[in-house]
């Protein structure tokens, strides 16, 4: 049995995420197993823009004693994009499939 999706969302998510939980809310019924798993792609992504958005202001790389050193939103930014993958792929909206059956570039035309 489908449920009806909450409507609101957590106020510390980005815009761009508050927009695709509003398009799928709106567009797509879930059982509430499914819209859990949006919901954790949806806080993925929101942890993935978090990266992104500490790694333009700070640098991909620190320097401690004199060694340069990967900056930890690295991993962070890593870690939450392929949980917002997986999730989006268990749910059937990730277009994996066609991509691992037409890697690189289209046909040339006949």
């Amino acid at each position: 049995m489908a449920i009806k999706p909450i409507g609101h969302y957590p106020k510390e998510w980005k815009p761009k995420v508050r927009k695709l939980h509003k398009y799928f809310v709106t567009e797509y019924e879930f059982e509430a197993e499914g819209y859990e798993i949006l919901l954790t792609a949806l806080f993925a992504l929101n942890r993935l823009l978090e990266a992104q958005e500490i790694l333009a202001r700070e640098g991909l790389t620190y320097e401690i004693n004199g060694q340069i050193r990967k900056h930890p939103a690295n991993e962070i930014e890593k870690v939450a994009r392929s949980q917002f993958m997986a999730a989006f792929k268990m749910l059937g909206i990730s277009k994996v499939e066609e991509i691992k059956n037409n890697p690189g570039r289209p046909a040339k035309p006949n």
